[in-house]
């Protein structure tokens, strides 16, 4: 059974490193975008079977930039003409937290696409969520929430659109909308799927050039109007902790590794220590 490894990466080359060698099996072939802002490209560890794209985007956070990366790698992935069964999306902060054999055995003649999903617009946080697709966003007003200026900005101009509805975007063209996590594990076909639908949708894309954090819809919506929704497991299979309620998930310390372990996890997020990947190996 042939996997691949789709990894967008921007930092900590050593513990990319480490996820490289993990993966090291020829039935898996891994693919490696790289920010555009990273200096780490030319320090990565290559293997047979590793492929890193050689156009590399600016990639920014709650932006675009986020699906485009992903597109990419599911492009040069359809490239290769290799039937892939499963592709797996992940970031180089993630690290594997089964052994590779238990890995692969999980996937084998599985058919299913485990992508984490809700409806939206939700109903815990400011507007319901309605603001990600009915809102027109330019794109240089998606920033990280530090940036107090924008924030503001963010914040004034999305509340005169909701409720005078100037602007308001024209979504009839979508059935609905839903949200979750940004990593994945789908079939090869469902990756075909979304790149045949977005070449026969150009507006589709277009649409989410302009929606803040894009990377939690793009792929959800499509997935979830498409015949994948019969076939989607509500479970992406990471063990990512959101407990600090911040903009991203918590940093993963040993505790939270023990916690991950006993898990129906395949993956842990984020981690950002080389010695925490040691004692995750250890303890497989």
């Amino acid at each position: 059974m042939k996997m691949a490894i789709a990894i967008q990466c921007h930092k900590n080359v050593e513990q990319l490193n480490r996820l490289i060698e993990f993966f090291r099996d020829d039935e898996i072939d891994i693919y490696i975008h790289v920010d555009k802002k990273s200096d780490i490209k030319q320090k990565i560890k290559m293997i047979k079977n590793l492929y890193i794209l050689e156009e590399s985007i600016d990639v920014r956070w709650g932006d675009f930039s986020i699906v485009e990366s992903a597109l990419k790698l599911f492009e040069r992935i359809k490239e290769s003409k290799i039937d892939y069964e499963y592709i797996h999306l992940i970031s180089g902060q993630d690290y594997p937290i089964k052994k590779l054999e238990e890995f692969k055995r999980f996937f084998v003649d599985n058919n299913k696409q485990y992508v984490e999903y809700a409806k939206l617009p939700f109903n815990t946080l400011v507007r319901a969520g309605v603001d990600r697709y009915q809102v027109y966003y330019p794109r240089w007003m998606i920033d990280r929430p530090e940036n107090m200026k924008k924030r503001i900005i963010r914040v004034a101009y999305r509340e005169l659109i909701l409720r005078t509805r100037i602007f308001k975007r024209k979504t009839d063209f979508i059935e609905d909308f839903y949200y979750g996590s940004a990593w994945f594990s789908i079939t090869g076909d469902c990756m075909k799927f979304i790149l045949s639908y977005i070449e026969n949708n150009k507006k589709y894309i277009e649409f989410f050039k302009n929606s803040i954090y894009p990377d939690e819809m793009f792929f959800q919506t499509i997935i979830m109007n498409s015949k994948y929704s019969k076939s989607i497991v509500n479970n992406n299979l990471r063990y990512i902790d959101w407990s600090e309620k911040k903009a991203s998930p918590k940093t993963l310390q040993y505790n939270d590794i023990d916690k991950a372990l006993k898990s129906k996890s395949y993956f842990a997020r984020k981690i950002d220590s080389v010695q925490l990947i040691d004692y995750i190996e250890d303890n497989l």
